[in-house]
């Protein structure tokens, strides 16, 4: 992989790795910080969080991955899993205390225009309680208090110093006394009235100050739930407001830590790809992971094609770490032990056998074919491809006789050639091969000797 693929896997690696990082370490160095660097625990804590990110990461690529050992794959994808639930916590502490601080100013302006449209209703409740009555001011009732004096002076004027109580000018003077009276009480009245009602409404016009001063009030405390609810109720569903609020800092986390936990992988595969990068060159199929990308295995017939890649990545290993030069080299590679087999066969050569002296030779190169193509050569096809390193001769290697066939025709595509049919193919092969390095399993057919490199599907040059 060149420097600059191997630095824009890194960029991705630390943009995937950032966001959990932000949410699980910041916090804690935060803590540190404001305790003026002397709080041991949270720089322990930060520390621990930052390699748990790491492990959990790691782990899921060694999940993933390299490891053909079942039991190690295992270990790192339950270590993947702690780690990622460990993050989990604390990117939702992270989450949660991110949403509250979002929303608490929408919440606060709706709670206490709530409380103040609560008072007001109660203030104008017990106003109309407030029994009917003139509106008396203390002038009216100044007035009305000096009038009762003035008739009460005159009162003692007309029946005072000896007159006679029974004068008709001291009845009327009497009479209009308590006239007067009874008005100043009922202004009195009115006026104790006037001032409760005042009372209260000065109150009304305070609390309805209040309201004002708190500006356009929020419809909706979260008001990214609340879109979500009205899209959600377009679809037909109807969940709660409050309970999509809640879930937000959720997925918010495990998002965060799935792609903490997967996002290395993907992306340094996905970039892979996206640069055409051969995936047995430059991304090497051990570093693959096989849940992503299926391997195209050419040792197989057609419908068990699609294998596990460990498995596979670790048989392209051993054969490309195996010089090639001299089949004593090859010869090396072969198990001490191979493995029994259900039927006892010659040992063969790892490299194709000469054929029988005195036996003429079918040539393959056919002239002037229907379409004006020659036939290709299965000899040529078969040398090249050994040169190219597309087939590695190994004495305990196969190779399916369909994908062979298949190989054989790309080949043939690739110079203007017209590919054999495939039983013209199946002779040649068995007079290069010979009848005991060819073998016939479950109806399908099997060239001994050599196998050839599984190419990825999904990646091109």
């Amino acid at each position: 992989m060149s420097s600059f693929h191997k630095a824009t896997v890194a960029a991705a690696t630390i943009a995937c790795l950032t966001p959990s990082a932000v949410a699980n370490v910041l916090p804690h160095m935060l803590d540190a910080w404001q305790s003026g660097g002397t709080d041991t625990s949270a720089m322990t804590a930060a520390s621990f969080q930052a390699l748990s990110i790491l492990l959990m990461a790691g782990s899921a690529a060694v999940a993933l991955m390299k490891s053909v050992s079942w039991l190690l794959r295992g270990v790192a994808g339950v270590l993947a899993v702690l780690m990622f639930v460990l993050n989990f916590m604390n990117a939702l502490d992270a989450s949660s205390h991110r949403q509250e601080t979002a929303v608490k100013a929408p919440r606060e302006t709706i709670v206490k225009a709530d409380q103040l449209r609560n008072e007001i209703e109660d203030l104008g409740k017990r106003l109309k309680a407030v029994p009917a009555h003139k509106a008396a001011s203390v002038d009216d009732l100044k007035a009305a208090e000096s009038a009762v004096k003035t008739a009460k002076e005159a009162v003692a004027t007309q029946c005072g110093d000896g007159k006679r109580a029974w004068a008709l000018a001291c009845q009327n003077a009497e009479k209009d006394a308590n006239q007067k009276e009874e008005a100043r009480s009922t202004v009195a009245a009115n006026r104790g009235l006037t001032e409760r009602a005042d009372a209260i409404q000065a109150q009304i016009d305070v609390k309805n100050g209040d309201l004002s001063a708190l500006g356009a009030i929020p419809k909706y405390v979260d008001s990214t739930a609340a879109k979500v609810l009205r899209m959600m109720t377009w679809a037909g569903f109807s969940p709660q407001e409050d309970a999509i609020s809640e879930a937000r800092p959720i997925g918010q986390a495990a998002g965060i830590e799935l792609a903490a936990m997967f996002g290395p992988t993907i992306l340094g595969l996905m970039i892979g790809i996206f640069f055409g990068v051969e995936a047995t060159h430059a991304c090497p199929a051990s570093t693959l992971p096989s849940d992503y990308l299926e391997i195209m295995r050419a040792d197989e017939p057609k419908t068990k094609r699609l294998t596990s890649l460990p498995a596979a990545a670790h048989q392209i290993d051993a054969a490309l770490d195996a010089p090639q030069e001299t089949p004593a080299s090859v010869e090396a590679l072969t198990d001490p032990q191979p493995k029994q087999r259900t039927k006892a066969r010659v040992p063969r050569s790892p490299v194709p056998r000469s054929k029988p002296a005195g036996k003429p030779r079918k040539s393959r190169v056919a002239a002037s074919a229907d379409d004006g193509r020659e036939y290709g050569d299965v000899d040529a096809w078969y040398d090249e491809s050994v040169q190219s390193g597309a087939i590695i001769e190994r004495a305990s290697a196969e190779a399916g006789a369909g994908p062979c066939r298949d190989a054989f025709s790309s080949w043939c595509e690739a110079r203007n050639l017209k590919p054999l049919s495939p039983k013209d193919f199946g002779t040649a092969m068995k007079e290069k091969l010979g009848s005991d390095r060819i073998e016939v399993r479950r109806k399908y057919t099997y060239y001994q000797g050599f196998m050839l490199r599984p190419v990825l599907a999904l990646v091109r040059e």
